[in-house]
């Protein structure tokens, strides 16, 4: 399952002008649940917090993946924040974080939850792939991107 499968464009960011940990998990929220004053949405902010205080989940190369399970949702969801200002997320290599991907399982996908993971990240290892997202103009166009990635590989 690839980060492309999971997004649409209405939960993609280009322009996040968060400056706050914090607020990126408020953004990630309301991204993933599409209703920014739902009881769904605090639910997900506070699984997101918890999981954040177990460990920061930056990667390094200035990418984040915050993620949670939770109760009552019936898909694996995705959203997608590109920082205007990249900031401070407790990453191993101590860079900050602009690419910021968040994700919300349902709360008995524990090995989904697990493979989502791993192929994000190995989507997001990629110097010149990172390079790109940085570049994109708009949403649609980060979605194009990761619809692409290693389109010939996977024919």
């Amino acid at each position: 399952m690839l980060l492309a499968d999971l997004l649409t464009v209405e939960r993609i960011s280009a322009t996040s002008r968060a400056t706050s940990k914090k607020r990126v998990l408020e953004q990630l929220s309301e991204l993933l649940t599409q209703n920014p004053d739902s009881e769904d949405t605090r639910a997900l902010f506070e699984s997101l917090c918890s999981r954040e205080r177990m460990g920061s989940t930056g990667l390094g190369h200035g990418v984040a993946i915050p993620h949670a399970r939770m109760e009552g949702l019936k898909e694996v969801r995705a959203a997608f924040l590109r920082l205007h200002k990249a900031l401070e997320f407790d990453a191993p290599d101590q860079l900050p974080v602009d690419l910021i991907v968040g994700l919300a399982v349902p709360a008995h996908c524990n090995e989904t939850h697990l493979k989502v993971l791993a192929k994000v990240a190995e989507q997001l290892n990629e110097a010149e792939f990172r390079d790109a997202l940085r570049q994109a103009e708009a949403s649609a166009d980060i979605l194009a991107l990761l619809k692409d990635w290693r389109k010939s590989e996977l024919q």
